[in-house]
Order: structure tokens, then sequence, then C-alpha cells
């Protein structure tokens, strides 16, 4: 680092936000660079194991109640684990990332080393400070300060893998054997994603899977032949490579394997109309991004293809030859391409995978076919391996509704962050909210469009790495619940635009909270009537037409909270934010049986008869009191449309 450079950053490191901690987050991301941990080279695998080392000691000198290196696959880079205990034991946060990065590349393209981090212009530059040592010790430094503090309500654990960008060699195996030490993580924080422009903060909700696929073609000659004796008497690998390529989408990009796009779900006009007003809305802001060029303007159909579609790319293509690149009069005995595919919702990673395969192995058995007098033959391998399988989000639950609000309050914006896909894959996403049943994946992007991750000259922003490390404090102490009765679950029987659905659970809330305790729990609001019932510190609110009867709704609310109690053991607050839709289930079984759609009075009272004959027996066999509820048969008569605006605590 050139002394202009080392003063530069010496001089951002002193504005940095926060005082202490932000400086020594700074200079810890500093050392932390200096490691070239770029996993899948052999020679450099001490590096990230000294790389690995550093974070557990530095989660150690931060306060971690646990950190250690643990690892179950011989040969692959260990997993950093780190515990902070809160104050309560449930719900833990699981934190993932990784410390792993991929190679400079030629140091000659970049400005300053890039293992040795530097500052301009109120950014860093260096290997892994956007991808993903930054946005790691920004998160780390959030919970232990938190910790510090006694802030820290819910324990958060850290699982930091150093094979991310090579395939997460052994994550899975680590995470399973020593399933222990994560307990039964609600929440996964993870923040691998990156701004769609360059000055709108973003919320990432939706990413691609990925396939890998290696075509090679040989021959059975052992060897080059020159062209000018053998051309035309035996097989070409390359062409015949070329040939399958050929094959394997249009000049449009359109994938020619059949079935291909049969699973893609299909582009709604809600979708369709939500996109062209993200661009136009960014469009306004960020013109300049590179990231959003676009030669004919129709950014909306640029970003449907990168988020919302899928594609097959062909990476590159190598010949098995002894003979200098500037040899053109050799035929290859072998060829070589490298392949992947990128899928969406709603397609099958690995009907995708076997549909490739079948495809490439029909195209070469046709060129063979065609070509039986050759001298020699030609033999297909093929690896077609599924990586990663999609992920989507559900951007109106209330962790993203909880992350939305921290960005937006951190960066003191008047609109929510912008909710936005990407074209990537992260392997370990899918598979760890799978693995652990009930987790929600949130996925903060700290780094911007323009941070050149896995190119030359990576960098981020110290502003956006200092503010992402207070919008994870913002949003762990949201979750947490530190503020009683906040408002959290909303289920809507109508269809109300987003920011309806935000104005009326605002001016109820405001209403609802404000009430005395001994006042009346019915009140009028708009054009409905609103019925509550506070429970501890919950709040359930139903909103009904103005000649529905009250005294019914309050019956339903009473019955609802006691099967919540009976489903989660005395239910609180945050078993509805991890567990919404188990709770909306359980909402719409009593109602209806589990659908929404209009019931008669004789259907419903028959519905509500067996479950409740269901209930007993369950509370027999278990050793409890059987429950009846006076006031159920009129309880029954309360059908959807008469119960059919909202719950919300």
């Amino acid at each position: 680092m050139v002394a202009g450079d080392r003063d530069a950053a010496q001089a951002l490191l002193e504005k940095a936000e926060g005082g202490r901690p932000g400086r020594r987050m700074m200079q810890a991301l500093a050392q932390w660079v200096r490691f070239r941990s770029v996993s899948g080279v052999p020679e450099l695998q001490p590096e990230c194991r000294r790389a690995a080392r550093f974070l557990r000691d530095l989660m150690q000198q931060l306060g971690a109640t646990d950190a250690r290196l643990v690892s179950s696959t011989p040969g692959s880079n260990p997993i950093v684990y780190g515990r902070f205990d809160g104050r309560q034991a449930q719900a833990a946060v699981f934190v993932y990332g990784h410390y792993d990065v991929m190679p400079a590349g030629a140091e000659s393209r970049w400005a300053s080393a890039p293992f040795e981090m530097s500052g301009r212009d109120g950014y860093v530059y260096g290997r892994g400070v956007s991808d993903d040592k930054g946005p790691v010790l920004a998160t780390l430094f959030a919970v232990a300060e938190l910790h510090a503090a006694g802030l820290l309500q819910m324990p958060v654990v850290f699982c930091i893998e150093g094979e991310e960008e090579h395939g997460s060699v052994g994550l899975y195996e680590t995470i399973a054997e020593h399933r222990a030490l994560f307990g039964e993580p609600q929440l996964i924080l993870l923040s691998s994603s990156y701004w769609l422009g360059e000055s709108t903060p973003c919320l990432t909700y939706g990413m691609r899977g990925s396939i890998r696929a290696t075509i090679r073609v040989e021959t059975s000659r052992n060897a080059d032949v020159h062209s000018g004796v053998w051309g035309g008497a035996v097989n070409e690998p390359l062409t015949c490579l070329a040939h399958v390529l050929a094959r394997l989408a249009e000049p449009s990009g359109r994938v020619l394997v059949p079935g291909f796009h049969d699973g893609v779900r299909a582009v709604d006009a809600a979708e369709a109309a939500a996109m062209r007003d993200l661009v136009a809305f960014v469009g306004a802001r960020d013109a300049a991004a590179p990231v959003l060029v676009s030669a004919d303007g129709a950014l909306d159909r640029q970003l449907m293809q990168r988020w919302r579609q899928p594609a097959l790319t062909v990476h590159h293509v190598d010949v098995s030859t002894v003979a200098a690149p500037s040899n053109a009069t050799l035929v290859p005995a072998a060829a070589q391409a490298s392949v992947s595919v990128r899928v969406v919702p709603d397609q099958s990673l690995h009907d995708i995978a076997e549909k490739l395969r079948k495809h490439v192995e029909h195209v070469f058995e046709g060129f063979v076919g065609a070509r039986g007098d050759a001298l020699d033959a030609l033999a297909l391998k093929l690896d077609v391996t599924p990586i990663a399988d999609w992920w989507l989000a559900d951007p109106q639950t209330p962790v993203y509704r909880a992350a939305s609000k921290a960005i937006r309050e951190e960066w003191g914006m008047d609109d929510d962050p912008l909710l936005i896909r990407e074209g990537g894959s992260i392997p370990a996403v899918p598979w760890l909210e799978s693995f652990f049943t009930g987790a929600v994946a949130v996925n903060l992007p700290m780094g911007q469009s323009s941070d050149n991750a896995h190119l030359d000259n990576e960098r981020i922003s110290i502003e956006n790495l200092l503010r992402g490390r207070q919008i994870v404090k913002r949003l762990l102490q949201d979750i947490s619940l530190l503020r009683q009765a906040k408002l959290r679950l909303a289920k809507w029987y109508t269809t109300l635009t987003p920011k309806e659905k935000t104005k009326t659970i605002k001016e109820v809330s405001l209403v609802v909270l404000s009430r005395k305790p001994k006042q009346c729990n019915f009140i009028e609001h708009r054009d409905t009537k609103v019925v509550y019932r506070k429970y501890a510190s919950l709040y359930f609110i139903a909103g009904i037409d103005l000649d529905d009867n009250e005294l019914l709704t309050l019956e339903i609310i009473h019955r609802y909270v006691e099967v919540l109690d009976r489903s989660f053991g005395n239910v609180c607050e945050l078993d509805l934010i991890f567990n919404f839709q188990r709770a909306y289930f359980i909402l719409d079984e009593m109602i209806m049986a589990g659908e929404l759609q209009e019931s008669g009075k004789g259907t419903v009272l028959r519905v509500l008869a067996q479950m409740d004959e269901t209930e007993a027996a369950e509370n027999a066999e278990r050793g409890w009191a059987d429950i009846n509820l006076e006031g159920v048969a009129k309880t029954a008569m309360l059908t959807v449309q008469e119960f059919k605006q909202s719950f919300t605590r």
C-alpha cells in the first residue's frame, strides 16, 4: 500500500461512525484481507486456515460465549463457529457467511495490491472486502456490541465457512454432524448480495439456482494428428462439441432442452407492474449505475431475464493438445466445455439436470450416427451436477418487514428499500432453510452494484459497512421484542394493496394502543368495526363489518389464542414472528378447515363439530382436560364473510 493510500485509509478510519468500534472493525478487516484465503487451491490452504483462526480469535476477543473451528470433511477448510448468548434461550439467530475469496487474477489490473486493504474516495479496496469479509465483520461487531451492552435478547450463532467459492465442500456434513451447536434457529441472516444501483438501499428476497456441467468429447486415438494428412478421415472432437453446444440455446437465449421451460412460474400482471415501477424509481436516481446499462432502454425486460428467467451459459472451451496456440495445423484428440444453467421458481433442480443430460446425449448420438466412416470413434464424457436450488422468500413476512424498517430508519429513507432478486446463487441458503425446519432466511445487501466482487479492484463503501453494522443491530433489537405489545402478525381476508395494509395497521395500532385498559374492546374505524383483545403483551385485533357481531368475534379470538397456546406452549411474540405461517394455518383451520371459501351455516357447524371431536380425542391422548367453550354454537355460525379482514398483534 503506497503512502498516499495509507494516509487516505487512515483518514477514513478516523471518520468511522461509532468511534472506536468502527475503527476497530475497519482495522480488523485490514488484517483479515491480508490472508490469501482462496479456496480450492491446495497451496493456499494454509492461508485459509490462518484466516479461519484469525476470525475465531477475534470472536473470542469480542466476548463470544464459544468460538471454535469445526469440520467433518478431511481436506476441506473448517467452519468458524461462534456463539453469543442472549438473555433468552429460544429462537436463535443463525448468521451465515464465508471467509474464502476468489483468486485475485492479474494483479497488474488492480490499482493497489489485492491483499493489502487500501482506501480511496470513501471506499476500501481489496479482495474480500465486499464478498464476504466486510459484511461478516459488520455483522459480528453488531452482535458483539449488543452482547457487551446486555441488549442481546436471543442467542446468535455464527457459521462462517471457508469453501463457499468452491462449492461449499463439507458445509452440509459439518452442520449436520454438529447440529447441537446450532440449536433450532428460526432466522438465518446473511449479507451476500448487492444493491441494484449505487444510492438506493435494497433488500434481497430471491436468487436463482444453478447447475454445472462439463461436456468432454474424446476420440479413440491418443494423440493429435496433422489436419493436412488426416483431416476429413478422422473424427474431430471440437467440431462435435461445437455441434452439441450450438443445440443448447437459440440466439435469443431461449434454452433448447426439451421441457426446460415447462416449470417456470408465469409472470403475472402485478409482478410485471412492480418491475416497471422499480425500474422507474431506480432509473430516476441511479441512471449512471453500470449494472443498469440497457441498450434499448428496456431495463424491466433485462432485469426479468437476470432475476426471473432461467438461462444457460457456455463459460469456456478447451482443447487437449500439446501444440502451441499458434499451431493451426493439428486436429486435437479431445475438446471440453464448461456450461452452467440458472434455474428459477418453479423448476425442479434435479429434473432440469436430468433433462440437460439426456439432451446432450441425444445430440451427441445424432452427430455420431451421421458420421459412420471415420477411422476412429468418438466418446462422450458428461458430468452434470446440481449445485444450488433457487430461493424465494416472502418479503411481506414480519421478519422482512422488520428488516425493511431497519434499513429505512438507518438510512433516513422516506420509502421502504427496494425489494430485489439476484441472478446468482448461494447453495447454502435454500439448504439451510430446508435443514432448519421453519427457519426464514434474510439477505441484507451491504455492497453497491459497482463493488466488483470476483473482479479486479473489489471495493466497498465504508459508510455502507458502518451503516450495515447498525442495520443488523436495529434488526436484532426489533425482532427481540424490546418494545411491548408491538403489532406483528397480520392475516388479511380481503384484497388490499400493501400501502393500504400498512396504513390501516398503523392507524388501528395507534388507536388501540392509546386506549385505557378498562375501555370497551370495540371501536369504529372508517367503514369497519375493530374488535381487539389483549393477552399479556400480545394484541389480537380483528376488523369486521359494522353489522357483524363483535361478541362472537371476541369468542373466536379467545378460542384462537387457546389453540395457539396449546400449539406453541403459552404462545409468545417470538413464536408468532418466526412461525406466522403456522399461526395462519391454525386460524384458517379453525374457521373453515384450512380452505378460504364461503361456507353455509350447516357446513361450518359440521366442520367445527368434527374439529372439536378431533381436539377432544387429542386432549384425551395427551392427558389434557377437555375444553368446552361457552358459545361454541354461536361461534360456529360465524362465516368467513363475517370474519373477513384481519388478525394482528
